[in-house]
């Protein structure tokens, strides 16, 4: 009964601020005339189709390896991989996010006015700086996995390191991946992120069936990283064909090399510092 009375006062709610709205925003809108344009439907279908077919191909992209996991191994490589290994990772994912909401108007506006090679340079910067930010995250989540499952989860999930190490180096291309989708959707080609959607999943779908039999959890991780990595190197291309994209090739080297030599000090820091905690807190 009191959801039923919640329903009805919302209805009378959102009917009492319609008319509201109507009578004091548009005040002529029942006095207008309706045009019908073939044109701006058909602007509309051959942009938003796309959308929504990549919205399917991100479905299947991100249970695909849940699937192939349920049917080869059973629940238990499940739980690992789904509720605790991904959750995981996906926190590194959240930047690419934030980034993404700025980024999606602005490359239409800069597309729309004509302004290429500074859409394109923006582009670079972005992912280059994108890759410099989450490297370092990747890294220590990568080295301090049995320390991270054991404050945020339990002792019995410790099984999901080997996927943790490997997704999360993966989270650099999801982070890239997700930046390469907003500017081609921005640039108004969302067929081709559509195109390179399901080309992942297909790729996805594939090298489980191959991998997962033999190798389990760390078979689906490394399918899903070298998945992320196919689409960020098609999304390279394409972008690189719109917007004279340049990959900083001596930048992204210099990153990596620093990547792999910050692994020194948490090596040192695991030798000196016995508290698990105080290991995560300093070698962050």
């Amino acid at each position: 009964m009191p959801d039923l009375c919640l329903h009805h006062n919302s209805n009378l709610l959102i009917l009492i601020y319609g008319c509201i709205f109507i009578k004091k925003i548009f005040p002529e809108f029942f006095k207008e005339k309706f045009l019908f344009s073939k044109k701006l439907i058909k602007d509309l279908f051959s942009y938003g189709l796309p959308v929504m077919l990549g919205s399917a191909g991100s479905l299947v992209l991100g249970y695909v390896d849940g699937i192939c996991l349920t049917y080869f191994t059973g629940l238990n490589a499940v739980a690992d991989y789904r509720n605790v290994a991904m959750p995981t990772v996906s926190i590194l994912s959240y930047f690419a996010s934030a980034v993404s909401s700025v980024l999606f108007p602005l490359s239409s506006e800069l597309w729309e006015k004509g302004y290429k090679e500074a859409l394109g340079y923006g582009v670079e910067r972005i992912c280059l700086y994108s890759f410099v930010l989450v490297l370092p995250m990747a890294i220590l989540m990568a080295y301090f996995p049995e320390v991270i499952i054991n404050l945020f989860f339990n002792p019995q999930y410790l099984s999901a390191v080997p996927a943790i190490r490997i997704l999360s180096l993966g989270t650099i291309f999801l982070t890239l991946n997700r930046i390469g989708f907003t500017v081609l959707n921005g640039i108004g080609k969302p067929h081709l992120s559509t195109k390179i959607l399901y080309i992942g999943a297909i790729f996805n779908l594939i090298f489980n069936i191959l991998l997962i039999p033999k190798f389990g959890i760390v078979g689906a991780s490394l399918t899903t990283v070298f998945g992320y990595l196919l689409m960020w190197i098609l999304q390279a291309w394409y972008l690189s064909r719109f917007l004279n994209y340049s990959f900083l090739i001596k930048k992204w080297i210099l990153a990596v090399l620093i990547g792999i030599f910050s692994l020194i000090p948490l090596v040192l820091i695991t030798k000196i510092i016995n508290n698990i905690i105080l290991q995560l807190i300093v070698g962050g």
